[in-house]
């Protein structure tokens, strides 16, 4: 998995913050590792779906 580093480092940073209390850092470390979950989500969605090719029907 290409990205699940993100997702590690966004983790450590809010655990770190919050233990320091730092409280708005980590609120926005919270927020940032919800949109790189949903961005990679979105990501492997689209890596996975496949590829639909329909020709054009014959119209006679």
């Amino acid at each position: 998995m290409a990205y699940e580093w993100i997702i590690d480092v966004l983790t450590d940073l809010g655990t770190f913050a919050r233990v320091n209390g730092l409280a708005e850092l980590a609120g926005k470390a919270d927020e940032a590792l919800d949109a790189a979950r949903r961005d990679i989500g979105e990501r492997r969605g689209r890596e996975a779906a496949p590829l639909h090719h329909h020709p054009p029907a014959d119209r006679h």
